[in-house]
């Protein structure tokens, strides 16, 4: 089962899932649909963490200020979106980011559980 992380902003809610292997894999078909600097290692970065944020993202529902598309859109609807990315405030940015990082946190891993003294 896929776990999932959901969150809201200004009155839409967002839910993003885990990291799955086959990301790897569409992360290049959200490449081939945008239009970045491919010689500038600024572009290349933000183009990896977008099509991340846009292939995690399962639904985003109510008005989230800014253009969204997902992985089956155009090229047009991707390049608006990413455009539009660039720009977020980083209030948005941050429970984005967040959200992507908790859902892909191992439960149960001892990095996320408070520290007990085993002696009491």
């Amino acid at each position: 089962m896929t776990r999932e992380q959901t969150f809201s902003y200004n009155g839409a809610t967002v839910v993003v899932r885990e990291s799955l292997g086959i990301d790897r894999i569409d992360r290049q078909l959200v490449f081939q649909k945008l239009t970045y600097n491919r010689d500038d290692e600024r572009d290349i970065n933000r183009a990896i963490r977008f099509a991340d944020f846009l292939m995690r993202a399962v639904t985003v529902e109510g008005d989230l200020s800014y253009p969204w598309a997902s992985l089956s859109s155009d090229a047009a609807a991707i390049q608006a979106a990413y455009e539009a990315w660039v720009q977020w405030p980083t209030s948005l940015m941050d429970v984005w980011m967040a959200a992507l990082y908790e859902v892909n946190e191992t439960p149960g891993d001892a990095a996320t559980q408070p520290d007990i003294d085993p002696n009491g």
